[in-house]
């Protein structure tokens, strides 16, 4: 994403102008269409940390493939493949920060019932070796810490958030710290020395992985007295870090944001964001001080602070598909 010009936050995150893009519009409304040739459902895309035009992809063809976006991208610069004796059925995956070291979190294979975390040097293209002991069912989050290229974090439908040091021979060795959040993992990430978790069940953890202790446990957050009414909230979206200061992206099913101070003892809203989706949100993220979410109405919205954009006037009626809507795999 463009530099934006903005270089601080407005006070308390006060994002007040949109910007929606539809994913149905034509390819001149993008700064950049990128198609790549998978076979099979993509399960994940990563832009690499150090270089801007290198792009990662993970999809049901049991591959990750590296593409670099300055060609036509017919053909990947290159492909990585896990264990014959895997299921090789990659649901996560991530880069390390210095763009050294990719892993992949695997679904349960059904007939060893090993659940495997898969390492490749990104350089040799090789695979460097394979975790089979720390999860006992389907990985759904593979986050490497963003400025510490050995440390490791995961998340899994058992329910476990296991943190690593995988600069260490074994598996046994790397592992540092195994946290339990009772549910099944939907999100997890790093904010400094402290880990967060999402979970299916929209309860949300924070732990200091130095000192190994809880900092906030939220179970009962959509029935907080102070998340009612024009506050209310029905759903948990991410973890987000902005000015070094973490908030949580919470929903409703009408598409209204709430982003959440959850600093104190109770969270707050310090923002509530309106008027760009219509049905649930499933993402977000923060780059270049602007939040950009995607919903299941099959939008992109730009939040920024920037002066509002003048509204052109459409050629012509634009048709948005529904998209279907997938709800979270219960625990």
């Amino acid at each position: 994403m463009a530099d934006s010009g903005i270089r601080h936050l407005f006070d308390e995150l006060n994002l007040t102008e949109k910007t929606a893009f539809s994913l149905e519009k034509t390819k001149d409304d993008y700064i950049l269409d990128i198609t790549v040739q998978e076979s099979g459902q993509i399960t994940g895309v990563k832009f690499a940390n150090t270089e801007s035009d290198i792009l990662f992809s993970s999809s049901e063809d049991k591959t990750i493939k590296c593409w670099d976006i300055r060609t036509d991208l017919k053909k990947p610069v290159s492909v990585f493949e896990g264990y014959e004796e895997s299921n090789n059925i990659f649901t996560s995956f991530d880069v390390s920060c210095n763009d050294r070291v990719i892993c992949a979190g695997c679904a349960q294979n059904k007939k060893s019932e090993d659940v495997h975390l898969m390492f490749w040097d990104r350089r040799g293209k090789e695979l460097l070796g394979c975790y089979s002991d720390s999860h006992q069912d389907d990985i759904t989050q593979v986050c490497f810490h963003p400025t510490e290229p050995d440390t490791l974090s995961t998340g899994s439908t058992d329910g476990l958030v296991c943190v690593f040091d995988i600069g260490q021979p074994t598996e046994d060795d790397a592992i540092v710290l195994t946290l339990n959040s009772e549910s099944s993992v939907d999100k997890i990430g790093w904010h400094g020395n402290n880990l967060y978790c999402v979970t299916h069940i929209d309860t949300f953890y924070l732990w200091d992985t130095k000192k190994e202790e809880d900092l906030l446990v939220l179970t009962d957050i959509k029935e907080k007295d102070n998340l009612q009414g024009k506050d209310s909230i029905e759903y948990l979206i991410d973890g987000l870090v902005v000015n070094d200061k973490l908030h949580l992206v919470a929903g409703t099913h009408n598409g209204s944001l709430r982003v959440l101070d959850v600093s104190g003892d109770s969270p707050t809203v310090v923002q509530s964001l309106t008027g760009g989706h219509t049905s649930t949100v499933r993402c977000c993220l923060w780059s270049d001080n602007m939040l950009v979410s995607g919903g299941e109405d099959s939008m992109l919205c730009l939040w920024s602070h920037r002066k509002a954009i003048p509204k052109q006037e459409p050629k012509g009626k634009l048709k948005v598909k529904k998209s279907v809507t997938r709800k979270s795999q219960p625990y």
